[in-house]
Formats: structure tokens, sequence, C-alpha cells
């Protein structure tokens, strides 16, 4: 494994080297190895942060040794050495797709769908919940996790799953997930949120409930969410499938600070799928913007979208070239530009490619391959560091495999110019 991954970044490497980007990477990072098959959540938005300091934070997964879930795993990176990746849920039965997000004040929170609470008896499917688990001023990773829902119908449509997390410049924190509750072919969206960092343990979920209140048919699931904290609220984005069609109808509805729902919007009729679902962000200025895949023409490709006002979208714009089917889409805003990152099928392997997206017109100013050919490289997620000026550094991480089918986690970090080093005085 050591050796395939010494291979992959002398490689990539001879790559960068040849790169006229304007935009320059330091020499890739081997941040995690392992003979485990590694993980990020089915949305790898979350799978990535950076705090003010330009500490790079990552949050991944391990199978579970005879456990239902598996083990969630954090790591973090700031000079020359990744620090010893940790197990940060108390789970015995652990948990599965943990989801991450970086407070303004540099605070970790991570959430995740956790097995503690199934049982043997349901087949491990009878109380799937969501719990988080965050850093102190320490530091450090609490020994307890906070349970965010608490059903306890102990039935098989009694599930949690792919929770997404996002807090707001006035520290509300905000927690999404779907759970199919009573019936197993109907599943809805719900979303929690506190003003204090604290969530308090209330049996059942209905309270937060956002979805489903026009009931649907009968095989109608809202599933899927991303959450994104504006200025004065949040935005949820879902997937809405009818009768097991392929791809999914994306909705969404702001849900403001006092927990008053907007009208549901009908954002696209044909985007995204299970496993490749919506991205959504927002930037200082309130400005919210939406990342899929479509099938076009036998090949997937990536769009994002923006919202011009309540209700209102824009058109979708294809992000990707065209060559190649393109998926996996993620992306962070700063200043006047969109930073997006995805995957590309070469053919068996992945490439992680890189957009620089002009974020008024979705033009792309600057298109970059980050990966080797070599290696197989999938499920990309992007961060920057936050700053004042927007002059934080870009971080990619990626999930590659190789030959053998063992994974490691690959970090590249912009590198800093003399302006970024001043802005840090």
């Amino acid at each position: 494994m050591k050796r395939s991954f010494q291979i992959f970044v002398i490689c990539t490497l001879a790559f960068f080297s040849m790169s006229a980007s304007a935009i320059e990477f330091s020499a890739p990072i081997v941040v995690v190895e392992s003979d485990q098959p590694i993980s990020f959540a089915m949305n790898p938005r979350g799978a990535l942060g950076v705090d003010v300091q330009g500490r790079v934070h990552l949050t991944y997964s391990l199978p579970g040794d005879d456990m239902p879930g598996g083990k969630i795993m954090y790591v973090s990176y700031l000079h020359e050495q990744p620090e010893a990746p940790v197990r940060i849920d108390g789970s015995a039965l652990g948990g599965k797709h943990p989801f991450m997000t970086v407070s303004p004040n540099g605070d970790v929170a991570v959430v995740w769908q956790d097995y503690r609470n199934a049982s043997a008896v349901g087949n491990y499917i009878d109380n799937i919940e969501i719990y988080l688990d965050r850093t102190g001023a320490n530091g450090l990773f609490s020994d307890s996790d906070v349970r965010i829902s608490n059903t306890n119908a102990g039935h098989a449509g009694d599930n949690g799953f792919t929770p997404t997390i996002s807090i707001s410049p006035n520290a509300i924190t905000y927690t999404a997930w779907y759970d199919f509750s009573l019936d197993g072919n109907n599943s809805n969206v719900y979303l929690r949120s506190n003003n204090n960092g604290e969530f308090n343990d209330v049996v059942g979920i209905e309270p937060f409930r956002i979805t489903g209140q026009d009931k649907g048919g009968e095989l109608t699931s809202h599933w899927m969410p991303d959450v994104a904290a504006t200025l004065d609220g949040a935005f949820v984005v879902w997937g809405v499938q009818d009768n097991f069609q392929s791809y999914l109808r994306l909705q969404g509805r702001i849900v403001s600070d006092d927990g008053s729902l907007g009208d549901v919007e009908a954002i696209h009729e044909d985007a995204a799928t299970f496993f490749d679902p919506p991205r959504i962000i927002s930037n200082d200025r309130g400005e919210i913007f939406l990342a899929f895949s479509q099938r076009v023409d036998g090949l997937s490709h990536v769009f994002l979208m923006k919202r011009i006002s309540s209700g209102e979208w824009s058109e979708a714009a294809m992000i990707d070239d065209g060559s190649l089917s393109a998926s996996q889409l993620s992306l962070v805003s700063a200043g006047g530009s969109l930073y997006a990152v995805w995957q590309e099928d070469l053919g068996g392997i992945f490439q992680i490619v890189m957009g620089v997206v002009d974020a008024n017109t979705f033009e792309v100013v600057e298109r970059i391959v980050l990966s080797d050919d070599i290696e197989d490289a999938r499920t990309p997620s992007i961060a920057i560091q936050p700053t004042v000026d927007g002059s934080g550094q870009v971080s990619v991480a990626w999930i590659a495999r190789d030959e053998e089918g063992r994974r490691g986690i690959i970090l590249l970090r912009e590198l800093q110019s003399v302006m970024n080093d001043w802005s840090l005085h």
C-alpha cells in the first residue's frame, strides 16, 4: 500500500511540474492509508474542512469489526505530518456517512448515522439514529456523543440516514437527515437547529419534519438532503423520488431562525441520484449555489445553479467539458469565484478535476486536472481557509485506490504566495 502511493506521489509531482495552472498546489500528501476500504459519506462535500489557522480537518469511515456500521474517524493536518487518526464515535455497533463542518471560530462538528440503538432482532435496521460530536476549546472531541434524533419506534422503517450539517455566521448549528418513519416506502427530511451549541435529547422527530406536508404518493420519498446555513436561517435541498425512478426531482425551502418554513421551491425536474445527491452552499453575501449531476446523451455531467430570489433559480449550467462522464461535484465560494472539484471516468478508473468558475456567469475560467491517470481517484472534497480578504488556501482531498483495491486519502494544498503570507499577519 505505502509503495503504491509513493509511486502515485512521484508521478503526480511530475504532472504538476508540467502544469501551466495559475493555481499552484503543494506536493500530494498521503494523509491516511489503510488496508481497509476507506469511505467518505454519500455526499463527500462534508469530508473536508479548513479552519482560520489553516489546519485541515478530514472525516471518513472504516469498516467495523463485526459491526453493522463502521468506525467514524477523524484526522487533522497542519504542518509536515498528519496527526494520528482517532475514532470519534462511541458506538459499540458503529456508524456510517460522517459529515463535517468547521465553525467560524474553528470548532469542528461531525454528524453521522449511528447503529447503537438498533438491535439484532431488527437486523440492525430498526432504530438507526443521528449522532453528533464536536471539538471543544481544547481541540479534542468529547468522550460522549450528542443524540440528535430519538425515535425509539423500533421497526424496520425507523432509520435516520445520511445527515449533513452547517453552522451559520451567528453560530446556529443546523443538521438535516431523512427517515422512513412508519412507512418503508415513504421517507421525509428532518432538520434540527440550536443557538447555544447544545441539542437537548427530545423524544420523537415529528416536530423537525420539513417535507411531506403535501403527502405525495404511496411510493414518494424525500431524501438525500443537504443544508447550507445562511445569514438568517438555512436552505435545505433534497431529492424527490416517485416510484423508484433513476433521477430525482430537486426541491428545497428556507427554514428561518425561528423555525418557520418558507414555501417548497421546485428547483429541477431531473437531476442527481441517490448515490450522487445534490450539494448546496451559501456565501457571505447570502447567495445560494446548487451542484448536481445529470445524464445527457449517454454521459453523466456536472451542473451548477444559483438561487436568484425566493422561489426563482437560474438555468442549470454544465461546467465539465463534456468529453467524459463526470460526477460527484463539490464546491466552495470565495469572492466572485466558485471552486469546484469532480471526478471523471477514464474507463474503469477516475481522475479528479478542478474548475475555477465565475459565480455570476458560470464560465469556467480555469480547468485543472489534479490527479494522475495511473491512479483511481474518486469522491473529491474541497475547502478553503476562511479569511477576510478571501486569500485563504484552497485544499482538495480524495480517495485513491491502488491496483489491489486498497485506499488512501490524498490531500493537495494551494501554495501560498507572498500575498497569502502577508495576509496571515
